[in-house]
């Protein structure tokens, strides 16, 4: 199988088509035709194409929530907390079509590494570098809470994502600068 690959804040990204994902759903399928769902399950956004397509292959039900003896779907596994918080609700199998790390208690079609982007064929490619960055922002370990920001002052630091245009591709730069909360004084 080919991949697609291309660089972009320079890191690997991987473009992923719908060969590939027509793949991933035959090797799914050929893994759980034999078993026994309630149906199929696709986490928003990523796994809903998933599910569609799996619950045509294996005729099953698509489910719009999962529930207990059910296939639940994703389109990646990268940090486990999509899949751990459904899992921690219902009894059920779950399954990814790219996983960044080695699978434990969930299945995948393909397991990659951690350090590549994955560009799915339903998003589009011009804007995967801005997807990277508001995503590595999001899991970031910058405070939750007020708590957690009045407690840790001194040391705080936010994020600023800018993006650059060249000529190959959008490039994403980060800088850190002082975070002051609206009321707290100096830092």
């Amino acid at each position: 199988m080919r991949l697609l690959r291309f660089y972009a804040a320079n890191d690997l990204m991987q473009q992923l088509t719908w060969i590939q994902f027509d793949w991933a759903v035959e090797t799914i399928t050929a893994r759980y035709v034999s078993h026994s769902f309630s149906g199929v399950y696709g986490v928003p956004r990523g796994g809903v194409c998933l599910a569609v397509a799996l619950s045509h292959s294996l005729t099953l039900p698509w489910l719009s929530e999962p529930k207990d003896g059910c296939l639940v779907v994703d389109d990646v596994y990268e940090t486990g907390q999509t899949l751990s918080s459904i899992r921690d609700q219902v009894d059920a199998t779950f399954v990814v079509w790219m996983s960044k790390v080695p699978p434990e208690w969930w299945h995948a079609a393909i397991t990659t590494s951690p350090d590549e982007w994955l560009v799915f064929p339903w998003e589009k490619v011009a804007f995967a570098a801005e997807d990277e960055a508001r995503y590595r922002a999001s899991r970031s370990r910058l405070p939750k809470t007020f708590h957690d920001i009045e407690n840790d002052l001194p040391r705080l630091s936010i994020w600023v994502l800018c993006t650059m245009q060249t000529s190959l591709a959008s490039r994403v730069c980060c800088c850190s600068v002082p975070f002051r909360p609206h009321g707290l004084g100096a830092i």
